[in-house]
């Protein structure tokens, strides 16, 4: 328990120093992954597994931050922030951790009814908290969080793809992401500049 609650005071501290005085974008994803090593905003720290590596490139570039720039983290989040970026979780704990807690295979469970559950929190930080302009959920598991944001009232500044939120079902696959035209960097960028 210990060190569950370490690592998420560590995830808050790293996010803290790269959020945004005003925040102009809010990627809305619907929790941290397992291993600390892949934390968005855990830089230069250590490797990153190939998929979250190739997330933080596509998030990073979804703030037209060059892919060349990505490789120094440090740099990179710091102009993310700098663009008004901001990167924030339904969930502060793997959803993972919370199944396990509860007696579920961590490996097989459906993350919806936990994601249900987090929707008032969320609401409450973003108009409380983080004040964005636009909120953009990313990932399929995000869209659990459409009809309460909607409900406060938020619907206005989502950004949504089809009425859902932007996903890549290729992601690390960059074979399936070339022939389906998936990127997701490219998908939110695209999003955000259709805007009025």
């Amino acid at each position: 328990m210990a060190a569950h609650l370490r690592l998420r005071y560590e995830r808050l501290e790293w996010a803290t120093k790269s959020r945004p005085i005003h925040i102009g974008v809010l990627l809305l994803s619907d929790a941290p992954p397992p291993r600390p090593e892949d934390y968005f905003y855990r830089a230069g720290k250590s490797e990153r597994s190939g998929y979250q590596r190739i997330l933080f490139q596509e998030l990073i570039g979804a703030a037209g931050i060059p892919l060349e720039k990505a490789a120094d983290e440090e740099s990179a989040l710091a102009e993310f922030q700098h663009r008004g970026f901001f990167l924030a979780e339904a969930c502060e704990c793997p959803l993972e951790e919370l199944a396990a807690a509860a007696g579920e295979d961590p490996h097989h469970f459906l993350r919806a009814p936990y994601l249900r559950k987090f929707a008032p929190t969320v609401v409450k930080r973003i108009q409380f908290s983080y004040k964005p302009k636009k909120i953009v959920p990313i990932g399929s598991d995000s869209g659990e969080l459409i009809l309460a944001l909607r409900d406060a009232g938020l619907g206005e500044r989502l950004v949504l793809e089809n009425g859902r939120p932007i996903f890549d079902p290729c992601l690390g696959d960059p074979a399936g992401s070339a022939e389906f035209r998936t990127a997701l960097g490219e998908r939110i960028e695209k999003a955000l500049s259709e805007l009025p």
